[in-house]
This record gives structure tokens, C-alpha cells and sequence, in this order.
């Protein structure tokens, strides 16, 4: 489960270069209704997970849910969609828009959440976490930042390339690395990370080498000095993969 992110609101259009077959991320931050459980979103959920697939335009869709696990966060659930590029996720929207079973289904999960959403474009930083087949859960840390006063994106660009020079030479297999740059977003979120672990046991593995590395420390100097961030730790599931290839 490689593909999953963090949770931003739309509502202004936040200028970004995107460059063609870029994947496309969205993102619903919900909390539960009045008198709603997160028994009763997981059975809407998996209300539309089963008829997903019936509509053709969701056969390059991925869809996540991310549960709270550690830090703060004013979420109950994130709902998480991915689709490989611009017009791929255009299409399978209007797609959407006009099936009355898709409809149908994200009235379900709508009476049961209230939803704050947003659009970014993803980059893959560090791929070191191998798909296994059936593979459906993972451990998320999540970094919602804004640049400090007196920084550039170019200092953010800098701090990426610590981090991947940093999980090169230690050669880490327990974890993903990928930054998101917002196209919709209303709060002062100018760049997000999501860094996926297979398990609790490979985030606290890849967590202590990370800690315990001179380039770790390095890396971490430099985020420092760059960003200020909202982090928390979620526990992933897939409810829908897709059924070509884009993950």
C-alpha cells in the first residue's frame, strides 16, 4: 500500500507547474455526522468499493482510508484518491458525476461524514518499499508544512534532495517517501510528505536508523530550518485498486 497521503481543504487555486502524466491526489478530511460511527463509514465505504469497478473510468483509480493513530489531527478519516494524471482524474469525475450508482454510493458515505476536500500533485522521492501482492494496510506519517519566513521553494527543493541523498545511503526498504504540492488547497499548506510503511515494525526500524544516521540528522537539520509542520501517524487501507496499471 504505497500510494497514500495527507489531508488538505479546497477552496483557492494555488499555481503550480505540472508537468504531463503527473499522478493527481484527492483528498477528503472528514469527521463522523451526529450520532455516526466509523462502523457505519466503513460499511459505506465498502458499499462503494463494491460497485466501483462496475463504472470503467475508476479502472485507474486507487482509493485509501487513513484512521488517526498518533498526533493530533482534527480528522476522524481521510479518504484518499489517486489517478495517474490530470485527465485521467477529469474524466473518471465526469464520469462519476453521471452515474446514478456512483451517486448513489457517495451519498451513502456523505450522510455519514462531513468532508473538507484537495487536489495535489505527487512526486516520489524515495521508492524503497516493495508492493506485496495483498497488501492492503499500512503505517503513514504525514508532514503538512509551510515554508519558514525567509524561505524559498528553492530551500524546500534543497531538503528534498537531502532526503533522497539521505535514504540512498541507507539503503531503506521499510519505507516510500513522496512529496505533495497542492493545486487546490484554502489553508497555508505549501508542500505535504507522506512516508509509508509497510508495518509498525518497519516504521519503528526505518524510524531508528533514520534517528541514529548522520544523514538522517543532516536531512532533519535542514527541514528544520526550511518548514514548520503538522505531523501524525495513520493506519492506511485500501478499499480500491486499480485495475491497470498506475501504481
Amino acid at each position: 500500500m504505497k500510494h497514500l497521503l495527507t489531508v488538505l481543504i479546497a477552496l483557492c487555486f494555488v499555481p503550480t507547474a505540472l508537468a504531463a502524466g503527473t499522478p493527481i491526489v484527492e483528498v477528503f478530511g472528514c469527521k463522523l455526522q451526529a450520532g455516526k460511527t466509523m462502523a457505519d463509514f466503513d460499511r459505506a465505504a465498502a458499499a462503494w468499493a463494491a460497485q466501483a469497478d462496475k463504472l470503467p473510468a475508476n479502472a485507474s483509480y486507487f482509493a485509501a482510508v487513513l484512521k488517526p493513530y498518533r498526533g493530533a489531527t482534527t480528522y476522524d478519516v481521510v479518504w484518499i484518491g489517486s489517478n495517474p494524471s490530470m485527465d485521467d482524474w477529469a474524466k473518471a469525475g465526469v464520469a462519476g458525476m453521471a452515474s446514478p450508482s456512483e451517486t448513489a454510493a457517495l451519498a451513502g458515505i456523505e450522510a455519514v461524514v462531513s468532508c473538507g476536500s484537495g487536489l495535489f500533485a505527487e512526486t516520489t522521492l524515495y521508492d524503497g518499499l516493495k508492493e506485496k501482492p495483498g497488501d492492503v494496510d499500512a503505517v503513514i506519517e504525514s508532514f503538512v508544512c509551510s515554508v519558514n519566513p525567509g524561505k524559498t521553494m528553492k530551500d524546500v527543493d534543497a531538503y528534498d534532495a537531502a532526503l533522497i541523498s539521505a535514504s540512498k545511503a541507507l539503503k531503506l526498504s521499510t519505507y516510500s517517501q513522496y512529496r505533495y504540492s497542492p493545486l487546490y488547497d484554502a489553508r497555508d499548506v505549501q508542500v505535504a510528505y507522506l512516508i509509508v510503511n509497510d508495518d509498525l515494525e518497519a516504521f519503528a526500524k526505518g524510524f531508528d536508523v533514520w534517528m541514529n544516521s548522520r544523514e538522517g540528522q543532516a536531512a532533519n537539520a535542514i527541514a528544520a530550518s526550511a518548514l514548520s509542520c503538522d505531523a501524525a501517524l495513520w493506519l492506511g487501507h485500501v478499499i480500491h485498486q486499480p485495475t491497470t496499471t498506475n501504481h
